[in-house]
């Protein structure tokens, strides 16, 4: 359970590790429990998958000095995120060609990481304020 809640936190967010220095997956991996690998990679393949819009909108950190209250655009604050699920597909190939298809469209590429695929920065704005990430990823616990 604990690789499953992982590969869906990655999904959503890279760094989104349960361990710092490397993915659960890994650490099983190099164990050589090829049992629990081989398990968990057939159960995440015989999940629907789907293909998701990650939306993220960055603020700049509030400064409070006294009574008053500033933003400073060049230090990191607080990001807001909105998931909608575009489309659902009955198999990994699928959403993976569908991701595909959006990054052409987008004159983007889709890469993986995580043995999540993903298109990364599409339509970020002029000030680098917001950006839009599209995932191809098994959709059996997001619910959207």
């Amino acid at each position: 359970m604990a690789m499953l809640t992982e590969r869906l936190s990655l999904a959503m967010n890279q760094r989104g590790q349960l361990y710092k220095g490397q993915p659960l997956y890994q650490i099983v991996h190099d164990s050589g429990n090829t049992a629990a690998v081989e398990a968990f990679n057939e159960h995440i393949l015989q999940q629907p998958w789907a293909v998701y819009r990650v939306r993220r909108i960055y603020k700049a950190r509030r400064i409070q000095n006294g009574d008053t209250v500033t933003q400073d655009p060049n230090k990191k604050g607080t990001v807001d995120r909105c998931v909608e699920k575009l489309d659902t597909f009955s198999s990994a190939d699928e959403a993976v060609g569908r991701l595909h298809e959006l990054a052409q469209a987008h004159g983007s590429n889709a890469y993986e990481v995580h043995t999540t695929h993903l298109i990364n920065q599409i339509g970020w704005s002029e000030n680098h304020s917001s950006a839009e990430r599209l995932i191809g990823d098994a959709a059996f616990s997001l619910r959207t």
